[in-house]
C-alpha cells in the first residue's frame, strides 16, 4: 500500500482500505516519514523548505488526524470476544537535531515542531484514550544517514557568504560513512521501539538509537561550561566558513 502523507486525498484512501480490513479500528500508528536537508538557511529556498515542512511535521499530524476515529474507537471498544480495553498508541519520530544543527536547519526545524506536536497531542488525545509517544531517536543506520539522501533545498539564486560549503558538505557526508560500524541497525532500534510499545503502559517520551542520552548530556555540559560555540563549530566545520569581503557581496 503507498501512501503519501502530503497528499491527503491518497491518505483517505489508505484510511479506508485499513477501516474495511480492521473493521474500524487502529490499535497503532507509528510515523516514520520524513526527508533530510544539508544547505545553510541564508541559502535554502522557501518553496522547498515549505516542502520539507509538509512532509516531516504537516504530514505526521494530517495522517493523524485522519486515523483519529479508528485509533479512538480501538481505545474504547472492547477487542472482539474479550472485555478487555486497551490504549491506542501513536508514535512519533523525534530528532536530536531539534536542537539546531548548522546546515540542516529545515530539518532541524520540522523536528522540533514535530516534537512540540507530539506533546501538545499527547494532552488532548489523553483523555481519548490515545497514548501518543515521542521518540527521540538517536543516531541509527538507515539508508538516509549512511547514504546522505538529502532533499535538494538549495536556492537557485544562493548568497555569496558560503563559497566552500561543498567541502563543508562532504566533510560531514564522509563523518556519517565513517561512523557507520559503530551506531544502531535500523532493525535494532526498530525493535527497541516494539519492545517499548508492546507494554501495558508505555511512558510518553522513549529513546531509540545510539548515543541519544549521551548527546543530551554532552549538550547540557558543554552549554554550562560556556563551550557550545567551539565544539559544535569543529562538529559541523563552521569554523571554515571564511570571513565575507563585503565589497564585494554589498
Amino acid at each position: 500500500m503507498v501512501l503519501d502523507i502530503t497528499d491527503e486525498r491518497n491518505i483517505a484512501q489508505v484510511v479506508q482500505s485499513v477501516s474495511e480490513t480492521t473493521g474500524g479500528r487502529l490499535d497503532v500508528l507509528v510515523n516514520t516519514a520524513g526527508i533530510d536537508t544539508l544547505c545553510p538557511l541564508l541559502d535554502t529556498s522557501l518553496p522547498a523548505l515549505r516542502e520539507v515542512l509538509e512532509t516531516n511535521t504537516i504530514g505526521p499530524l494530517a495522517l493523524i488526524q485522519a486515523f483519529a476515529p479508528l485509533l479512538i474507537k480501538a481505545a474504547n471498544d472492547p477487542v472482539l470476544g474479550t472485555n478487555q480495553v486497551r490504549q491506542s498508541i501513536i508514535v512519533n519520530m523525534g530528532s536530536l537535531a531539534k536542537i539546531g544543527f548548522a546546515w540542516k536547519g529545515g530539518y532541524s526545524m520540522s523536528k522540533a515542531a514535530l516534537e512540540c506536536m507530539t506533546e501538545v497531542l499527547r494532552l488532548e488525545m489523553m483523555p481519548l484514550g490515545v497514548k501518543v509517544i515521542n521518540c527521540h531517536i538517536g543516531t541509527v543506520n538507515t539508508d538516509m544517514y549512511f547514504n546522505q539522501k538529502i532533499f535538494d533545498t538549495k536556492s537557485p539564486n544562493p548568497t555569496p557568504y558560503y563559497p566552500n560549503f561543498s567541502i563543508i558538505a562532504d566533510n560531514m557526508t564522509k563523518d556519517s560513512q565513517k561512523a557507520e560500524s559503530i551506531i544502531m541497525k535500523a532493525d535494532k532500534a526498530g525493535q527497541d521501539i516494539a519492545n517499548v510499545i508492546d507494554k501495558i503502559n508505555p511512558p510518553g517520551f522513549i529513546r531509540a538509537g545510539s548515543y541519544g542520552a549521551l548527546f543530551d548530556w554532552v549538550a547540557a555540559i558543554l552549554d554550562f561550561i560556556g563551550l557550545n560555540d567551539w565544539f559544535w563549530g569543529r562538529q559541523f566545520y563552521t569554523h571554515l566558513v571564511p570571513k565575507p569581503d563585503t565589497k564585494k557581496t554589498v
